[in-house]
């Protein structure tokens, strides 16, 4: 009798909520850095959100609902959106869609549903923010994440969905009777200005969303990330300090081609032009080396000078080695950094270049001056 094949047994689908796949939809968006987020279900280290803003969405909502319990109709700010009453949105572990065609369960948690006369529904989301100019770049974002709940809501039980909008509602800092008004016995309070912003409805904007989302998930290397994104360049300066040895330490005969050290190569050309007491150091004279290790060798521990001859054939100037350290590089601000570089230049002797060495003299008292400071 032949025997079957074990069949594999179905990955089970990725959960995902309704906001990070609309990070997809900006236009500057970084591809590498959402696919560490999806790796990482978005859950990222250092990552703190102040409570208040949670605090302040509770407040928003149980205002309206309570206002419509009490006094029979939605609250004012409310009224353009032609709504009659509301329903209370489900818990987000009861309101999720999985979409089959990608093996993705979508989830989400809608700041509130209203109900319009004819009994179809307005998905509605809170925005504790003025309505800005940043507001409107995150606007994308937005639009995808209220689609989503839309898209949910169709298996959930408040089809049909024919309206969707955002609810800013913008701190009053400025109240027309002054602000003595808000002082209470034992405290004071702060109203809130609702502005209305509609969004256009349109559920078929997620599938190619999602498409790139699964694709982005089921890579095994992280795709290229967005040329000078910031986020890209942390989370590589944190993977050399937690994993020094995932990258190949640098050496003098192949120095790395970083921009770390294009960076450096900078900062002594403006120190040599900012310092007349550099004037006769030329900048090709210092040639920088990057080191992966947490801590490179030296009195300073942030980098070591070494004077050597250049070994390319033809070459007989002198050449200070500076081997840097990456890892600390990365974290210092550029005030740390020009005062590093300003204190490799100030251990060069600019008075004998071509012996391309170190000032001894210089480099002894440094010493003995962090020796006693050490003490």
């Amino acid at each position: 009798m032949k025997k079957r094949k074990p069949t594999s047994a179905p990955t089970d689908p990725l959960q995902i909520s309704t906001k990070p796949v609309g990070e997809l939809a900006l236009p500057d968006r970084c591809d590498r850095c959402i696919a560490v987020k999806l790796k990482f279900r978005n859950r990222l280290p250092f990552q703190h959100f102040p409570g208040i803003f949670s605090s302040i969405d509770s407040v928003t909502k149980n205002t309206s609902e309570g206002y419509c319990d009490t006094v029979g109709r939605l609250p004012d700010w409310l009224a353009e959106l032609g709504a009659v009453g509301y329903r209370k949105p489900p818990h987000w572990s009861q309101f999720r869609r999985l979409i089959p065609a990608h093996n993705i369960l979508l989830t989400g948690a809608p700041d509130a549903i209203l109900v319009r006369p004819d009994g179809s529904h307005i998905i509605i989301d809170y925005k504790t923010a003025r309505l800005s100019a940043g507001q409107d770049e995150l606007f994308p974002v937005y639009e995808v994440q209220l689609n989503g709940y839309a898209l949910i809501a169709e298996v959930c039980g408040f089809a049909p969905v024919s309206g969707l909008a955002l609810v800013y509602m913008e701190p009053d800092t400025d109240p027309p009777g002054g602000h003595a008004q808000l002082c209470r016995p034992d405290g004071f309070q702060m109203g809130f200005v609702a502005r209305i912003v509609n969004v256009k409805l349109n559920t078929a904007m997620l599938d190619p969303l999602l498409a790139r989302v699964r694709a982005l998930y089921d890579r095994r290397e992280l795709p290229a990330g967005r040329p000078g994104c910031e986020d890209c360049r942390r989370v590589d300066a944190l993977a050399r300090t937690v994993l020094p040895r995932a990258v190949p330490p640098a050496s003098k005969s192949q120095p790395l081609k970083w921009t770390k050290i294009e960076e450096f190569a900078e900062l002594v050309r403006q120190q040599i032009a900012r310092h007349p007491k550099f004037a006769q150091i030329r900048p090709e004279w210092i040639v920088a080396y990057g080191s992966n290790h947490a801590r490179c060798a030296g009195e300073n521990r942030l980098y070591q000078l070494t004077g050597e001859r250049e070994p390319e054939p033809g070459m007989s100037c002198a050449r200070y080695f500076v081997q840097l350290s990456l890892n600390d590089w990365s974290i210092m601000t550029d005030h740390e950094r020009d005062e590093l570089v300003h204190d490799a230049l100030m251990r060069i002797d600019p008075d004998r270049p071509e012996e391309g060495r170190v000032s001894e003299r210089k480099s002894k008292s440094a010493v003995h001056r962090r020796r006693a400071d050490s003490t």
